[in-house]
């Protein structure tokens, strides 16, 4: 049985300061300002408190790695160096140098993702997503073999996971949907 996935809303960036504040309450670790700064760009990216303690978190290892005194604050320097790490990940490095054709076909994993609830599927359920897609942004839909050799390269790549003995293919997700998503949002077109 594939892996489900609870749904949650994402939180907004006020949300996430609160979750933040709540967290680190009574710390005074942290620059309310680089707090806010990890608050918007997750609020912008997925709304996920997780990923933002998981920057905090990150940032706190900057501040005591690179401070003399080991007693200085999280200060937006450190959030911005934490937060550069976190989105120029290998992952998002590589969905973003994927050509159009796997970059659609991951936008239509995803979407075969959240319609099913379950985060693996097969490359015949997600083709038909991927035609739409590429109807969508008015490419001509590409062949099943060709849409198979992109699947091979991102398994290649290790971008998606495959369950090769199964056939049809079951695939997954390697990295996080969050940084697969978010790469996704910053890369070129489909047409490019």
């Amino acid at each position: 049985m594939g892996v489900t996935r609870l749904a949650f809303p994402p939180y907004s960036h006020k949300q996430l300061v609160q979750v933040l504040g709540a967290r680190l309450e009574g710390l005074q670790a942290f620059q309310p300002d680089a707090l806010a700064l990890v608050a918007r760009k997750v609020a912008a990216l997925s709304g996920d408190a997780r990923r933002a303690l998981d920057i905090c978190r990150r940032a706190a290892e900057i501040a005591l790695n690179t401070s003399p005194r080991r007693q200085q604050r999280v200060e937006m320097a450190h959030m911005s160096r934490a937060l550069d790490e976190m989105f120029s990940s290998p992952c998002i490095l590589a969905v973003r140098q994927a050509s159009w054709l796997q970059r659609a076909f991951l936008q239509a994993l995803l979407a075969e993702f959240s319609h099913s609830g379950v985060e693996e599927a097969t490359l015949l359920e997600v083709y038909p997503r991927l035609v739409s897609l590429c109807r969508l942004e008015g490419i001509a839909p590409p062949s099943m073999s060709r849409t198979y050799a992109s699947c091979a390269a991102l398994y290649a790549c290790r971008l998606v996971l495959a369950d090769t003995a199964c056939r049809p293919w079951r695939l997954r997700l390697s990295g996080s949907r969050d940084d697969i998503t978010f790469a996704l949002r910053g890369a070129e077109g489909l047409k490019s």
